[in-house]
């Protein structure tokens, strides 16, 4: 059995794709036309998807695929994780029926089991800060003033209460922020931790990654000369190339970076007390991306606040008991309210800011009756939509938008792109037949958008062929621009008659991606 991870430093620019069937046209438009969703649908380019070919090898008679009416995806809280242990059944090898474009089986976690996200993303542009403010924060309103108090007092009170989110944390969650600085000179990021509860509680870092566009600047912004993004354009890199902060602050943390202080890892909060992480200083005209996981023992509640100057406790105490959020700009729209859209008007998604029910997604590919495995059957493809936003499900018929527990007043009314939640996909591929299959999976970016790249990011692949086997593990660097049928595969093997093989991919969703994506599995004959 053979495993291969797209070629190193192989780049592909891609004009106009071979396919196995003709595609339908692919309309310029913005990934969002309206309230009604619009674009659902299979309209996007994707070749025919998964209508396999009805000449197949007659496999075993006791292992011949059947396929059967098409249940629904299930819920990632009852998929098993894909594993070459598991033991056959009649109906893991019983293929379902399909549409061209399915969900991955799974998806967030929501609920018991969910890692929650702190989100700080509105504004993304801070062009003016006085002597500090604050992003988000979701310490508890403070109590009102007393009856008589001044008009003014009792307004800045309000203002105050209106950036806090009233919401504590427990056990494990992450932290995601993107701010640019605009303001003409450099600050200060600062995040703050604050105990609520009557015990101390411990804290800590798992992992913490910062980059600034200064640091890791853009490679791929070019567009053509009517001033519109291109089309069908690819990079897939072997390792990890930087290109832009959002896509290497996600490639640290999936690496398991901490580039905090041993020192400032472990963080011991008495009771009503506040503690600081180490600040980060933003340049001007820069962009900063800061991700971390974090664990706390106890409730604790958080807050990103910005300064000119490194603050120190005093400082950041004061600016959390008197200071409103920081003003807005005219680049950051006011959110469609998806409950209540205005017909006819476009939806706008918004920024993020507050916390978000889920950060943490399992995808498997499968095509089995009980969703453990990817049989292959014959010579065709099958895609599998993630990252699925409202108005724009690829067709696949689900939302994976990570709902808002607290939100920031104008931000956005859900997660809508997930960014910075960690993506966990893959399957166990078994070929039932007589004769061997080579297997390969793509990734595809098949929306219209005018971003220049709507793909930027770093996947760990890794796959084996036994259980006993140590898995191969690689990172591919990947940059796609819009409506994107990749040609170069994430991974590529061969199945022996009767054999298995597990591919996993795992990627942190880095900011400034436009979805969602989708992964598409291609198989066909191939001589023993």
């Amino acid at each position: 059995m053979s495993l291969t991870i797209s070629p190193g430093s192989k780049q592909i620019a891609q004009t106009q794709p071979t396919v196995s069937q003709p595609q339908k046209p692919v309309a310029d438009l913005p990934p969002v036309l309206g309230p009604n969703g619009e674009m659902l649908g299979d309209d996007f380019g994707l070749g025919g998807g998964s209508k396999f070919e009805t000449k197949k090898p007659t496999p075993p008679a006791s292992q011949a695929p059947v396929t059967t009416p098409r249940p629904s995806a299930p819920p990632p809280a009852s998929v098993a994780t894909p594993s070459l242990s598991a033991p056959t059944s009649p109906a893991s090898l019983m293929v379902r029926s399909m549409r061209p474009m399915e969900p991955l089986a799974g998806g967030l976690i929501r609920g018991a089991g969910a890692v929650q996200q702190l989100n700080n993303n509105n504004p993304e542009i801070i062009t003016t800060l006085d002597k500090g403010g604050i992003a988000v924060s979701t310490l508890s309103k403070l109590p009102p003033l007393p009856a008589g108090s001044p008009a003014s007092a009792v307004a800045a009170r309000e203002r105050v209460n209106a950036g806090r989110l009233g919401h504590s944390f427990n056990g494990e969650f992450r932290l995601f922020s993107s701010n640019q600085n605009r303001t003409g000179a450099p600050i200060h990021q600062t995040v703050a931790l604050h105990n609520p509860g009557k015990e101390p509680i411990t804290v800590t870092v798992k992992n913490w990654a910062s980059t600034t566009s200064a640091e890791s600047p853009y490679k791929d912004t070019q567009k053509g000369p009517d001033g519109k993004a291109f089309k069908n354009r690819e990079s897939i890199q072997q390792g990890v190339v930087p290109n832009g902060p959002a896509m290497m602050t996600a490639a640290d943390v999936l690496r398991g970076k901490n580039e905090l202080p041993e020192g400032s890892r472990t963080i011991v909060i008495p009771p009503g007390q506040t503690r600081l992480l180490p600040s980060r200083q933003v340049p001007n005209n820069n962009e900063m991306m800061v991700q971390g996981t974090l664990h706390s023992s106890g409730p604790v509640q958080a807050a990103v606040v910005y300064n000119k100057t490194a603050p120190d406790l005093a400082r950041v105490n004061k600016q959390l008991e008197t200071e409103a959020l920081i003003t807005t700009s005219s680049h950051d729209k006011t959110p469609t309210n998806p409950n209540n859209p205005e017909p006819g008007k476009p939806f706008i998604f918004g920024r993020v800011a507050g916390v978000s029910e889920a950060s943490t997604y399992k995808g498997v590919i499968s095509n089995s009756e009980d969703f453990s495995r990817f049989v292959t059957t014959g010579a065709g493809e099958q895609s599998f939509a993630f990252n699925t936003k409202q108005g724009n499900d690829l067709g696949a018929g689900r939302v994976e938008s990570a709902a808002m527990v607290a939100r920031n007043p104008n931000s956005a009314y859900a997660s809508h792109l997930n960014y910075g939640a960690e993506f966990n996909m893959g399957g166990v591929f078994h070929n039932p037949t007589s004769s061997p299959k080579k297997v390969q999976v793509y990734l595809d970016s098949p929306v219209p958008s005018n971003d220049s790249r709507v793909m930027r990011g770093v996947f760990e692949v890794s796959g084996r062929a036994s259980p006993e086997a140590q898995a191969s593990k690689n990172y591919l660097t990947v940059s796609q621009t819009q409506q994107t049928r990749s040609r170069t595969p994430m991974a590529e093997f061969t199945i022996p008659p009767g054999g298995s093989y597990e591919l996993n991919l795992r990627t942190i969703y880095p900011a400034n991606n436009t979805g969602p994506h989708a992964l598409r599995v291609v198989t066909s004959e191939t001589t023993p």
